[in-house]
């Protein structure tokens, strides 16, 4: 890190990064780390799906009040690496242990939030696949943070609130075809740690309003097509008949629509995490839900890592598991209807999303070869359980491919080099 002096103020500038290689054990699956990448690993070692550069730099020109700005260069939906502002926010000091931040920051939604791109903070080659499923990272918006602290103990409150948009692959296995991006509005979070001693612990929730693009730049239309048709539902020689549309023809089809379709959908998030260090040993532990509104899968998901450092060098070891509820929706056709709609209509049932369930394990080791510098092996075991790809309906994260749950476990070889300056 380094600091410079301009006169009026001074300069912190930092920067990390990560090179990394990925490969799996030969199987027909494709594994994808991050939901925003279009092409991921199989049996060939493919360098370049964690690897990525970044420069972060802060300017303090009042007392109060310094300016953070964060370019990232990773791959993207695009298979580029065009640098993306992660960070640009002012931060003001309101008063001693209260900060105020403008601009774009990281959501603090998990644990590793702020560390998730940076693979020198943290114990992991990454952080497991079955929790960290969610892409939000860079928000628009403000937070307040509160810190203080009562003899050894150290306590933290953010309450923070924005917006933001995650893009998927147009093309390629990471992207859900039919949409090109994801929308999170009226975002609203609370964030609370308690740290004492060794011990960490961690609480965050959001709410927020969830929209599907569309290829076509427009939001998801969900069951609307159906609604407002009237030969999706009838035959040709009863579409005469009447001016009614299929909306009119089915009991509760409005309540249908709020429940299964995702535009300005309510999501809700929680996460709860644990960091225990005692001397060479050290647990890391975290929870998380996911509710959607709408016709993407709930889910839970959690994990568990165990480390002990023998000098240089961290074995560690962790547990992991992800489910997700499979979504089914059903409404019947009106009694004095029955006649008009399509025999194999009687009941229309819209597809939902099929939860994917996985449980994992990873063995990984650290070495710290020098002060800024660290170099990981970590073997991955996936064991998809479930219909569905990855352990996301939302953006296909982890393994993609057909039939996993019928297979054997999936094994997952990673190499990096992580640095930090």
């Amino acid at each position: 890190m380094a600091e410079i002096e301009d006169g009026s103020g001074a300069w912190t500038v930092a920067g990390f990064g990560t090179v990394s290689m990925v490969r799996t054990d030969g199987s027909d699956a494709i594994f994808l780390p991050y939901g925003n990448q279009a092409n991921g690993a199989q049996s060939a070692w493919v360098a370049g799906l964690d690897s990525m550069l970044a420069v972060q730099a802060s300017y303090c020109a009042l007392p109060r009040a310094s300016l953070t700005v964060q370019l990232t260069a990773r791959r993207d939906a695009d298979n580029a690496y065009v640098p993306d502002l992660d960070w640009a926010y002012l931060s003001m000091q309101a008063s001693p242990g209260v900060d105020l931040r403008v601009g774009r920051f990281v959501a603090p939604l998990f644990a590793a939030s702020d560390t998730r791109m940076v693979g020198y903070a943290n114990l992991w080659l990454r952080p497991p696949l079955e929790v960290y499923t969610l892409g939000i990272n860079g928000v628009d918006g403000a937070d307040l943070i509160w810190r203080h602290a009562v003899s050894s103990t150290a306590f933290l409150a953010q309450v923070w609130g924005g917006k933001t948009r995650q893009r998927f692959p147009r093309n390629g296995v990471g992207g859900l075809l039919t949409n090109q991006a994801v929308e999170y509005e009226q975002m609203l979070g609370l964030n609370l740690s308690l740290q004492r001693g060794g011990l960490g612990l961690r609480f965050a929730q959001m709410r927020a309003r969830q929209t599907f693009i569309t290829t076509r730049g427009r939001p998801e239309s969900g069951l609307s097509t159906f609604g407002n048709s009237q030969s999706a539902c009838m035959p040709k020689e009863n579409v005469a008949k009447t001016a009614l549309l299929c909306r009119d023809l089915y009991q509760g089809f409005s309540s249908l629509e709020q429940s299964f379709d995702v535009n300005d959908a309510i999501f809700r998030f929680s996460s709860l995490g644990l960091n225990y260090e005692a001397g060479p040993w050290r647990w890391i532990a975290e929870a998380v839900s996911l509710q959607h509104h709408s016709r993407i899968a709930n889910s839970r998901a959690a994990y568990l890592t165990m480390a002990r450092s023998f000098g240089a060098f961290t074995p560690y070891l962790t547990l992991a598991w992800h489910q997700a509820q499979t979504k089914t929706f059903e409404v019947a056709v009106k009694p004095a209807y029955a006649r008009l709609v399509k025999p194999n209509l009687q009941s229309y049932r819209p597809a939902g999303s099929a939860g994917p369930a996985q449980s994992g394990q990873s063995l990984g080791l650290r070495w710290d070869a020098q002060p800024g510098l660290a170099l990981k092996m970590q073997i991955d075991r996936m064991n998809p359980r479930a219909l569905g790809n990855g352990v996301s309906d939302l953006n296909r994260v982890g393994l993609v491919g057909k039939n996993l749950a019928d297979g054997p476990a999936i094994h997952i070889y990673n190499l990096s080099v992580d640095f930090a300056f």
